[in-house]
């Protein structure tokens, strides 16, 4: 093995081990993608690490890690294609469903409980024969079924998975996600791509490894610093680097977590509340995105709502500006909360008075009702009107007519 792939692939351990450790520890924002993630770069990365050992023949010190680790083989497509899934779709949970995913990783681990219990002079005199013959793994039964039938099931199911994978990259599901965040988000999508593409070299490297050892018992030109292994391992040091770089990447913005009564009503209304009064500088969370973007976040918002007055409508609401800006929803709750330091609501409401006050000025209260004006304004109700009117100017809306009648006079 090469001094330049022995460097390569001891790099590309550290650096995954690093981030996989951060990404399964850390709890803000996107948890689900932090683990997906996590999990897989941790398993990628172990899987580098007895590469390295096989070939530097160290794995006879360290026997347990001969075959022990074979499971996460199973658990690096699965974990691969829920985390694009739940990437693109911008899930926090899982579904149901998606527990069939990780049943290949637990009957595999099922399956190798011989190997796991048995002795340590066993898994070395295995490793001793895996080092002298590396073909020779699949003739040595290490659990309840032979290695040569776990090498087709891993190839068949990288291949579904790849199949899913880029079925969805390709779908409209992704051109819709591509379209939300190519403006604000766009290293969201080159990162999705970047993650993508390296799967799936990683998965035809596998498949290809794999056979060439049933086939012609050597693995010499894939795994000993040929072209292939090198650039899979430079990719796999770049996505690392790329990733560690771009944290909102790997987090995503922040999904609140509901108190009890608040998931209460979410349950009972299927509405979620809009979030709390802005908080105290000295509980803010670390922002995921730098100042300037927020800030530019913030003017996007103001500038929709003066241009397009989005406000006059009473049924106006978040999820209405979620779609108008291509925002989710969660996002925008994040942005009000700690950079504009303001419910949605409020903000809305700051706006329909001022609209209210701008008609008024322009002389349309001496042809439409107070109350007209306010349905005009989007407020739902006369009570409604009167008492946000009066909140932020301190006046009735008959008295704020007045008072500009007054003015006209004197003027």
């Amino acid at each position: 093995m090469s001094p330049l792939y022995e460097i390569l692939l001891f790099t590309a351990f550290v650096l995954g081990i690093y981030l996989g450790c951060a990404l399964l520890i850390i709890n803000r924002y996107n948890r689900l993608l932090n683990r997906l993630l996590g999990i897989v770069t941790l398993s990628i990365s172990i899987i580098f690490l007895v590469f390295y050992l096989i070939n530097k023949k160290w794995i006879v010190d360290v026997p347990f890690f001969a075959r022990s680790f074979t499971p996460l083989s199973y658990l690096i497509p699965s974990c691969s294609y829920l985390y694009i899934k739940c990437f693109i779709k911008d899930e926090y949970r899982l579904q149901k469903k998606d527990i069939i995913h990780f049943l290949p990783f637990t009957f595999n681990v099922i399956l190798l409980l011989p190997y796991l219990f048995s002795s340590t002079e066993t898994k070395r005199a295995y490793a001793k024969a895996l080092v002298a013959n590396l073909d020779y793994f699949q003739y040595y039964n290490t659990g309840f079924i032979p290695e040569r039938y776990h090498v087709i099931a891993r190839s068949l199911l990288l291949m579904v998975y790849l199949f899913l994978m880029w079925r969805l990259m390709l779908s409209n599901t992704y051109r819709s996600f591509v379209s939300k965040n190519k403006t604000l988000y766009p290293h969201s999508i080159y990162w999705i791509r970047f993650f993508a593409i390296f799967i799936t070299m990683l998965g035809i490297l596998a498949v290809l490894m794999r056979w060439q050892i049933i086939l012609y018992g050597s693995t010499f030109f894939l795994l000993h610093g040929s072209p292939l292994s090198i650039a899979l391992a430079v990719f796999f040091i770049i996505l690392l680097a790329y990733g560690t770089s771009n944290p909102v990447i790997l987090y995503g913005l922040p999904h609140f977590v509901k108190t009890a009564p608040e998931a209460a009503t979410a349950i009972v209304t299927n509405i979620t509340p809009e979030p709390e009064t802005p908080i105290a500088d000295a509980v803010l969370p670390r922002a995921p995105f730098e100042k300037a973007r927020m800030e530019a976040f913030e003017q996007v918002i103001k500038q929709y709502m003066e241009e397009q007055a989005p406000y006059c409508d009473p049924e106006f609401n978040l999820d209405s500006m979620s779609k108008a800006l291509n925002i989710p929803r969660h996002h925008l709750s994040w942005i009000f909360r700690y950079q504009i330091r303001q419910s949605f609501v409020d903000y809305r409401t700051h706006f329909r008075v001022e609209h209210v006050k701008r008609c008024m000025q322009e002389g349309l209260g001496k042809e439409l009702t107070l109350e007209a004006i306010g349905e005009q304004a989007g407020f739902s109700s006369r009570s409604t009107f009167f008492v946000a009117f009066k909140k932020l100017t301190g006046q009735t809306p008959s008295a704020y007519l007045d008072s500009i009648a007054v003015h006209q006079k004197a003027g």
